[in-house]
């Protein structure tokens, strides 16, 4: 490496350097500032790469970082927005990418940033935003079958695989992994559910009359109100998609937040054999969360076999409480 380079580089870390120390004394006032890295420097030492963004040379040389940094304000907004729908991968990335042309040096916004190769490959970032922030998510994986239904390109019939959320599945994994969620999205403190079922009771709604959950023990502190929502939406400008979502008739959440995907299906594509052979694993898991246990037979009412996905937990209580959850509404515009 030429002795000009290099000075040139042991001069920018040195400032790069002080000037995060100085920030760290202006934020946390007399606290000694601890040790920093710059991740990737010795990378860039060598290769001497550089990134040009609308002209300017962009040097790829990650921001120093404490040894636990606070989370970005900005980085998790723009998650939000994006894990809600409201902004694409694409979208937050370039937020991300002038963020950083504004003097922002978090780690979060530089991988945001960075995702797809620095936005010269936009078909990346969203399974590279997905690689990031979202590898330790601990949810229940869709579980696939084989459906009737219409070939787009050639307008037969054919089979082919559909994606289902099974809900005890998501339930379980929810109580399992993110305990205060799942009490806060099933209304499961404060009494919620008994008051719930109380106010059922007292108007005489003729949905109690001979239901099974009415003989459990303590079934108005264990059983949650379920609702089904089933409607058309947008899917592109010939066709729309049927999506069948479901939640807790209760809490404070947004409808956004409320509603948990099941399964969704394009209407052009649709066969009569598609959904109910849909719901007819559906129907399994929710009978799996009436019960409060992982289910023992599959949707054929035959015993799950060791080969099985769900043989492991079979049996075992979905909730440590022993909640369960029972389907007391179904709404939407489903014909």
């Amino acid at each position: 490496m030429p002795l000009l380079q290099l000075c040139w580089l042991q001069i920018l870390f040195f400032i790069v350097f002080i000037e995060a120390g100085l920030e760290k004394s202006r934020t946390k006032g007399l606290e000694k500032s601890m040790a920093k890295r710059v991740r990737g420097w010795q990378l860039e030492m060598e290769s001497g790469r550089q990134v040009q963004r609308k002209g300017k040379v962009l040097e790829k040389v990650h921001a120093l970082e404490k040894a636990e940094p606070n989370p970005s304000s900005l980085a998790t907004r723009l998650l939000h927005l994006w894990g809600s729908g409201l902004l694409s991968a694409t979208m937050i990335k370039e937020l991300a990418s002038l963020a950083m042309e504004d003097g922002a040096s978090h780690p979060e916004l530089i991988k945001l940033a960075e995702s797809g190769n620095w936005g010269a490959q936009p078909g990346n970032i969203h399974k590279q935003v997905m690689k990031k922030f979202c590898a330790n998510v601990k949810l229940a994986e869709p579980s696939h079958i084989s459906v009737k239904c219409i070939d787009a390109k050639t307008s037969l019939e054919k089979l082919d695989q559909a994606a289902v959320m099974l809900p005890h599945l998501h339930f379980a994994a929810l109580a399992e992994h993110y305990p205060m969620f799942c009490q806060e999205a099933f209304s499961l403190g404060k009494g919620s559910l008994e008051k719930f079922w109380e106010g059922v009771q007292k108007v005489g709604d003729d949905r109690l009359e001979g239901h099974p959950m009415c003989l459990e023990k303590h079934w108005k502190q264990k059983s949650i109100p379920l609702f089904l929502h089933g409607d058309g939406v947008e899917y592109q400008n010939r066709d729309s998609m049927m999506v069948w979502s479901w939640g807790c008739m209760l809490g404070d959440q947004s409808s956004l937040e409320k509603h948990i995907l099941l399964a969704a299906f394009p209407k052009s594509c649709t066969t009569k054999e598609t959904w109910p052979s849909i719901w007819k694993v559906l129907r399994c898991s929710f009978d799996a969360l009436g019960k409060g246990l992982h289910p023992t037979h599959d949707s054929d009412g035959k015993p799950l076999e060791k080969g099985s996905p769900l043989f492991g937990k079979a049996g075992k209580p979905l909730h440590p409480n022993g909640h369960r959850a029972y389907v007391f509404a179904v709404q939407g515009d489903y014909e």
